[in-house]
């Protein structure tokens, strides 16, 4: 059985992202920003407790450290990705003024 305060949470996380990438003043990108953040860090503590269910009580604990540790060291690559993501979908930005980019 799933916590109910899961799907609210994503629901949470996906309309503060929709906010945020639509932000067009420094004020939204910032409020936008925090409720992702709110958001994330909601939809983390809840799913932790519950992640321990996946798995038999033999192996719970174990098995929660290694996944959390995996999603750590997973999370050292994302800004790489993010970087090479932009790199090929991203505008060009060389030699060209913010004046222009962003008018």
């Amino acid at each position: 059985m799933t916590d109910p305060s899961l799907a609210p949470d994503a629901a949470h996380v996906a309309i503060a992202g929709m906010v945020f990438a639509n932000a067009h003043d420094v004020v939204t990108v910032m409020i936008g920003g925090a409720l992702i953040a709110l958001g994330n860090n909601s939809l983390i503590a809840n799913f932790h407790p519950y992640a321990a269910e996946l798995f038999p009580t033999r192996i719970g604990a174990r098995a929660v450290g290694f996944t959390s540790s995996w999603s750590r060291i997973s999370s050292i690559f994302i800004g790489y990705r993010v970087a090479s993501l932009l790199a090929a979908f991203g505008p060009r930005t060389n030699g060209r003024a913010l004046e222009i980019l962003s008018p």
